[in-house]
């Protein structure tokens, strides 16, 4: 039986919703996450949870029988074949993520970038974005532990891009930002409004990396949790998207293989919409802090990214 978001049972009956919703938050299935998700502009907030369920488990599954498909295919070809094909990735995804915040940049000066030494690179615009993707290859290590590690990430990924563009958008409390902040969409209306104060965000986001390194969790599924949590959270001033896809590809290529991680923005700005309305429907307070929809349409992603990846 496929799993029922509450937000859409709550539209077909709202008793039956109120049912399903108790009978979730009381299941030996369920997984509390211990944040609080309210939606924007209205009081009642739900404690965020997740139902570990068929769909979850099958779309797992599915995962790996793809994912084993695609390791046999990469035994086949030439090192220097998969060198290329990372690279070509890695700027078409750095464009993908980009694009998908209309952020301006092309797949030349990206390329130029990753071509530079190191020195050269980080003094390059996209450098530093540049330079954090190219360790998803090398697999290099980088720590995401705390909050703090979260700020040394931003300051090394994205800061002086950032600060390019707009000085006014950097990061100015201790960690993350000291103000509110906004997402709006192009009609300026709000539909979400980050955690708020600062010790708030860094309480709220030392929570979710808890919960991203949490290993009595499928890894598939934390990553998606904290996907999830780091847009809700959304702790800077801008930057969080870029923030927040390079962090899961990050985990991807650790769980699964560099060739998936590095197609993750291309599938997402493919499908835009749909990864809107996941964020939207999670944060919808008829939805009741259930992040399991979430999970379920993030798993399809890396579904996809896998079998697309295995068919090149």
């Amino acid at each position: 039986m496929s799993y029922e978001s509450l937000f859409r049972l709550y539209r077909k009956s709202p008793a039956v919703w109120e049912e399903v919703y108790r009978a979730r938050c009381g299941s030996p299935f369920t997984k509390h996450l211990g944040i609080r998700i309210k939606e924007y502009n209205r009081s009642n907030g739900y404690d965020g949870f997740f139902c570990y369920c068929e769909d979850m488990s099958l779309r797992q599954e599915r995962i790996m029988i793809d994912f084993a498909a695609l390791q046999k295919t990469l035994l086949n070809i030439p090192q220097a074949g998969i060198d290329q094909y990372l690279h070509d990735c890695l700027v078409d995804e750095i464009k993908a993520s980009n694009d998908i915040e209309g952020v301006r940049s092309t797949r030349r000066e990206i390329r130029s970038a990753l071509t530079a030494g190191d020195a050269a690179r980080v003094r390059m615009r996209l450098g530093g974005i540049v330079d954090k993707y190219a360790r998803i290859i090398d697999g290099a290590h980088i720590a995401m532990e705390n909050s703090r590690d979260m700020r040394v990430l931003f300051d090394s990924f994205l800061a002086e891009e950032i600060g390019r563009s707009d000085p006014k958008n950097l990061p100015d409390g201790m960690l993350f930002r000291k103000e509110s902040v906004d997402i709006i969409t192009g009609t300026q209306k709000v539909i979400h409004r980050g955690i708020y104060p600062e010790p708030q965000i860094i309480h709220a986001m030392d929570a979710a990396l808890l919960i991203l390194h949490d290993a009595s969790m499928p890894a598939l599924v934390r990553i998606a949790v904290f996907h999830y949590l780091f847009g809700y959270i959304h702790p800077f001033y801008d930057g969080n998207g870029r923030m927040s896809r390079f962090i899961t590809s990050y985990m991807l290529a650790r769980t699964l293989h560099p060739t998936v991680a590095l197609r993750l923005s291309i599938l997402l700005k493919q499908n835009k919409k749909r990864y809107y309305d996941l964020f939207a429907m999670t944060n919808a307070s008829i939805n009741c802090g259930d992040l399991t929809p979430f999970i379920l349409g993030t798993l399809e992603f890396v579904n996809a990214a896998v079998s697309g990846t295995e068919k090149i």
